[in-house]
């Protein structure tokens, strides 16, 4: 991350950078952006006998939330290169009987050009829905008019049969040299059940990878 590949991008120049990620032997030149918010939502403490005299701050985030969902286009296998939000973590009260004065959720954002996220955090703070940035991270552009693309295109298509370049929705350290303008590819084998239980990588799928990258840095 930012303390990682992200300080080594403003010490090192490279002329062309490969991303060790499992990407199905996919060549991917783009990912979306990031942009994590936490909501919060403020109420009045009571009783929950007397649930009139006080305001309940889970159910404003609630609605504050719903109001974001109705922000973005519905995404699909079939349609995913568009903005995406989901609500990845809540909390809130802390005893049935007490109605809570504070609530708040993250949620992680991944948008594409068609998403400005400093617009769009106007848009929450004129509709009153109170954040604060978590974390934040641009997205994956590459020129292709550099030939060193064409020439990654080649070896991989030889040894892995892929011959495109794809956009993927994830997020990856890659950002950090294309932010400064060094070409990158995220280049690496198929993977098992990724950020999920018994995550894996095939060993007899290492090898046409580490091929590919000894022939692409001896060319």
């Amino acid at each position: 991350g930012k303390n990682g590949a992200g300080k080594i991008s403003r010490i090192v120049n490279p002329k062309f950078v490969l991303a060790a990620e499992p990407t199905n032997n996919g060549l991917v030149i783009g990912e979306k952006g990031v942009l994590w918010l936490k909501i919060n939502a403020f109420g009045k403490a009571a009783h929950g006998a007397r649930p009139w005299r006080g305001k309940n701050a889970i159910e404003k985030l609630m609605l504050d939330l719903a109001k974001m969902k109705k922000m973005f286009a519905k995404a699909s296998e079939k349609n995913q290169w568009v903005p995406t939000m989901n609500i990845g973590a809540i909390s809130g009260g802390d005893a049935p009987n007490r109605i809570p004065d504070k609530a708040s959720a993250t949620v992680d954002i991944r948008y594409t050009e068609s998403f400005k996220p400093e617009k769009f955090m106007a848009r929450l703070a004129c509709v009153g829905i109170s954040f604060e940035i978590v974390d934040k991270g641009g997205m994956l552009d590459n020129d292709l008019k550099n030939p060193l693309f064409a020439k990654v295109l080649e070896i991989c298509s030889k040894n892995c049969g892929k011959k495109m370049f794809v956009k993927e929705c994830g997020a990856s350290d890659a950002r950090f040299f294309t932010e400064r303008k060094v070409p990158c590819v995220i280049f690496g084998p198929p993977a098992k059940n990724i950020h999920g239980l018994e995550e894996s990588i095939s060993v007899k799928d290492i090898m046409p990878i580490f091929n590919t990258y000894g022939e692409i840095a001896e060319q």
